[in-house]
């Protein structure tokens, strides 16, 4: 067992040690002008209201995968990704979400604001970020507004 201290994380509720924190400086606090940066320069997760499933381009972080073969989803451009399994999300930092399809060749992955909805949770947008809360009204998971205007 690790005797490394666990941190709170701006970007995510999960406590965990702050090696494995994708977010966090050495000096454990950032400003808004800090964490717009972050989200800006990774390509991580999006709130998304225009998908209606939660997607993923790499299988590392899915369990319980089930493959499948011939459905597609279609993006804002009218682009086509091909389905190619789907599974429950195993990651760090985000709660545990299920019938994650997994796209061929998707980079960017995509939390559904609907899915979320279905799923029984809450979703609060303001200025400078977003919150999803469960059913219970506990905080799993928040966001940060980039510059370009999206949910990260």
């Amino acid at each position: 067992m690790s005797n490394e201290k666990l941190v709170e994380c701006p970007n995510y509720v999960k406590r965990h040690s702050k090696s494995y924190c994708t977010t966090l400086t050495d000096d454990d606090s950032e400003g808004e002008e800090d964490q717009e940066e972050k989200a800006t320069s990774q390509s991580s997760w999006y709130f998304d209201s225009g998908c209606s499933r939660y997607t993923i381009g790499k299988k590392l972080h899915l369990t319980k995968i089930q493959y499948l073969k011939g459905d597609h989803v279609t993006f804002g451009d009218g682009g086509r990704g091909w389905i190619v399994g789907k599974g429950q999300l195993c990651m760090d930092g985000l709660p545990y979400l299920e019938d994650v399809l997994l796209v061929e060749g998707l980079i960017a992955n995509l939390i559904s604001i609907s899915q979320l909805s279905d799923d029984g949770m809450k979703v609060f947008f303001g200025r400078y970020g977003c919150t999803v809360n469960n059913s219970c009204d506990q905080t799993v998971m928040k966001g940060v507004r980039s510059a370009d205007d999206c949910y990260m």
